[in-house]
C-alpha cells in the first residue's frame, strides 16, 4: 500500500482492499506491518532528534582568569 505514495505527496491516498474470508490472515498481517513500520519511523525521528539534541551542562568551579594580554586592553 505504501507503493501508492509519491515522493512529496500532499494529499491523502485512499487504497481500497477487496478480500474474501480466506484472506482474512492476510488482510489482519499487512495491518500488523503497517502498524509496526509506522511505529519504528516514529522510534527513529525521536532517536534521530536526541543525536541531534546539545545539552549544554554548567559545571565550572574554578574561575575565569584572563589573559595578561586581555588584560592591558581595558
Amino acid at each position: 500500500m505504501r507503493r501508492c505514495w509519491r515522493f512529496g505527496q500532499k494529499r491523502p491516498v485512499r487504497v481500497d482492499m477487496v478480500t474474501t474470508e480466506g484472506q482474512r490472515g492476510i488482510k489482519a498481517n499487512l495491518q500488523r506491518k503497517a502498524a509496526q513500520a509506522d511505529a519504528m519511523f516514529e522510534r527513529l525521528v525521536q532517536h534521530m532528534n536526541d543525536a541531534m539534541a546539545v545539552s549544554i551542562v554548567n559545571n565550572h568551579t574554578q574561575p575565569m582568569e584572563r589573559p595578561a594580554w586581555l588584560s592591558a586592553i581595558n
